[in-house]
């Protein structure tokens, strides 16, 4: 659509008002609520919602959100939410399966947005390619998007290469499939599809596939106690160099350090930590041109009045730029936030068990953008039974030693708006607590 009006500073103009008449009009066809929708005016600043009426005022009175300029909040780049019923039409017999695939191609390319972060969805659906200069991760970008158009076996309307992979590693891990349960599986759906099918020829074969989704993390093993990660140079030992507690888990035929005692099998660590690195994640924001521009809204684009409409308006983020001028000269450098808090995953409340998340939140973007599930990252999946209190310390220190490398050194990254690389710096602003948690975080 037309967005030039956006930029008109005369509000009572023919142009601006044509164009929010057609925002208008756009908005309230994908609207979630009826009759209403949230308000994109400097005032409301897409917080509060109103109705049509409601919303055409507060646009020509107060003007739009400057740099609101992808109606995320107003039903863009979501094609799955309409979907055209032609049955009416004459076009009925062949509809419902195409609507399906459509459904489903629509679940994959949002899926690869999400772990990757470009923008591939036009307004019909399709994949809209802007290769430029492609580094290692946007390479295996497309790759995935490849995948994802590619027909199963010719003329197949179900599924993609890779939405059926998906979907049958979904069934792997909800009812704990073995990786040769599902390699047989695999080798018998190829057999059951008709010349010219492209699944890949073993579970092997299709974890590469997927693995590009980026969703890789690393096991470190953690003493049960909670005293020590046994990382870096204490990789190797083989028990607790604090409480003296073993490693490993005593089955049968095993000694407690470990040992098998006639037996060829592979060691079962007491407690595991799950850790998902930060900094490919953070450079995957700036692989899509789009959102390589919101990252330096704060910057930019924000409507710099006084009012307290996102944290780069606070006196915090301000204090911070003035004690650190190196760090704030580039905008693109990352401001975020932590909150850690204690779960139950098990949904049984008769069951005491608590499993701590670390999620980590990106605060350059725009206030309708940066609390979105997309770009709330988990960082750290702390394992229960119980909660490890205040030797959470000892689970940080992965984070910790990344984000200084972060803040001291940086990381190279390309910025897609740009079309050039920059160093990449971090810093942690703020966490996100109840009141046990954070006396937990602060010992």
């Amino acid at each position: 659509m037309d967005k030039t009006w956006m930029r008109c500073t005369d509000t009572s103009s023919d142009v601006y008002l044509k164009g929010v008449d057609n925002f208008l009009q756009f908005a309230f066809q994908n609207s979630e609520v009826e009759g209403e929708i949230s308000c994109p005016c400097t005032k409301c600043n897409n917080v509060s919602n109103g109705s049509r009426d409601e919303v055409k005022e507060h646009l020509i009175l107060f003007g739009i959100v400057k740099g609101y300029t992808r109606w995320l909040q107003h039903g863009e780049f979501a094609p799955k939410k309409k979907i055209i019923n032609q049955d009416a039409e004459g076009k009925a017999q062949g509809e419902p399966s195409q609507k399906k695939q459509k459904e489903r191609d629509d679940d994959m390319f949002e899926m690869i947005y999400d772990a990757a972060g470009p923008e591939i969805m036009d307004d019909s659906s399709g994949v809209k390619l802007q290769q430029g200069d492609a580094s290692e991760p946007t390479s295996k970008f497309f790759k995935l998007l490849e995948d994802a158009s590619q027909q199963l076996y010719p003329g197949c309307d179900t599924f993609s290469k890779l939405s059926l992979i998906v979907e049958l590693f979904q069934i792997k891990c909800l009812h704990g499939l073995s990786d040769k349960a599902t390699d047989s599986i695999l080798k018998l759906i190829k057999r059951a599809l008709p010349s010219g099918e492209t699944l890949p020829e073993s579970f092997y074969g299709a974890k590469k596939m997927i693995q590009n989704l980026g969703l890789r993390y690393e096991k470190i093993h953690a003493c049960e106690n909670d005293c020590m990660l046994f990382w870096k140079k204490n990789a190797k030992a083989e028990s607790c160099l604090v409480c003296g507690e073993s490693r490993w888990k005593s089955v049968e035929g095993q000694t407690t350090d470990g040992a098998i005692q006639g037996k060829n099998e592979n060691k079962v660590p007491r407690k595991v930590l799950r850790y998902f690195p930060l900094k490919p994640r953070l450079q995957r924001l700036f692989v899509s041109s789009e959102i390589a521009s919101d990252m330096t809204w704060h910057h930019d684009q924000r409507l710099k009045d006084g009012v307290l409409r996102h944290p780069a308006d606070s006196e915090a983020w301000k204090h911070f730029d003035t004690t650190n001028p190196g760090f704030s000269r580039d905008p693109r450098n990352v401001r975020l936030g932590l909150a850690s808090d204690g779960v139950n995953p098990f949904g049984n409340l008769s069951v005491s068990h608590s499993t701590w998340p670390v999620i980590i939140t990106v605060y350059n973007l725009p206030p309708w953008m940066c609390m979105k599930q997309p770009y709330c990252y988990l960082s750290l999946l702390i394992p229960g039974p119980k909660a490890p209190g205040n030797d959470i310390d000892v689970y940080l220190e992965l984070l910790i030693d990344e984000l200084r490398e972060l803040w001291y050194y940086g990381v190279d990254t390309f910025d897609a708006s740009r079309k050039q690389n920059f160093c990449m710096r971090a810093t942690l602003l703020w966490t996100i607590n109840d009141f046990p948690a954070y006396a937990n975080l602060s010992g």
